[in-house]
């Protein structure tokens, strides 16, 4: 299933924001979240934190620069 939504991201205590995951997407107690130029997100936390960093950086990314290249 592939969900398309715009959140109001909500600030907590200074440090934090926080974003609303929207249902029918399921999430677990904990997630596992990469963030650079894109929010990548295992709502369900089964990818470990290590793994999903290194596949954003080698796949994602350069991707996403090829990508918004393109529009340029």
């Amino acid at each position: 299933m592939t969900l398309a939504v715009r959140r109001k991201n909500r600030s907590v205590g200074g440090h934090s924001n926080y974003l609303n995951i929207p249902k029918p997407a399921v999430a677990a107690e904990e997630s596992t979240i990469v963030v650079g130029s894109l929010l990548l997100a295992d709502p369900e936390g089964e990818i470990p934190k290590e793994e999903l960093r290194k596949f954003f950086e080698e796949e994602v990314a350069p991707a996403w620069y090829r990508w918004r290249e393109k529009d340029e």
